[in-house]
């Protein structure tokens, strides 16, 4: 996959988002900030966010590292709340915070083996993030996970993994 390629599945996946946020009620949730800046920062959030889900998920498929055992450990418990609560102690990714704000109800998390994307949905009971967690791509090299591990430059152009097989996670 290319970059474009990864920033149309992005695009594709925040666009709904970002639409639910500007139609919502403004007596909702009053605030002095403007809407387009809050929909900024929330394009901010979600890129931030899905970066490091990437992150946290390249970190998991390195066998022989204990932080990665216990991250593999959490997400195939397939707890909603445990998945919730580790991402927000462990590695600030607060999915309820925002996307449960956005919704206007809970979101549960629900573990996809068979994606390299995330997605969301909102259904009257609440909303559900779904957590791409595919198999480790014999391809890919722990070398090349731990470049994309380490890379902490927010620039657009290191907003998605250099390696195609490394996951594209939506948070």
């Amino acid at each position: 996959m290319t970059i474009s390629t990864y920033q149309n599945l992005f695009d594709a996946f925040s666009k709904p988002l970002v639409e639910a946020f500007k139609n919502q009620p403004r007596d909702r949730s009053p605030s002095p900030i403007d809407p387009k800046e809050l929909r900024d920062q929330f394009e901010q959030w979600l890129r931030e966010n899905s970066k490091k889900m990437s992150q946290v998920i390249a970190k998991s498929w390195l066998q022989n590292d204990p932080e990665g055992a216990q991250i593999r450990q959490v997400i195939l418990s397939s707890e909603p709340e445990k998945i919730k609560d580790f991402l927000k102690e462990k590695y600030n990714i607060d999915i309820e915070s925002v996307l449960g704000t956005l919704i206007g109800s809970p979101v549960k998390v629900k573990v996809d083996w068979d994606t390299f994307g995330g997605s969301t949905s909102e259904f009257p009971s609440g909303g559900v993030y779904v957590l791409p967690y595919p198999p480790r791509p014999a391809e890919v090299t722990d070398t090349q996970l731990q470049r994309w591990i380490d890379d902490n430059d927010p620039s657009p152009s290191h907003q998605f993994p250099a390696d195609p097989y490394i996951p594209l996670t939506m948070c």
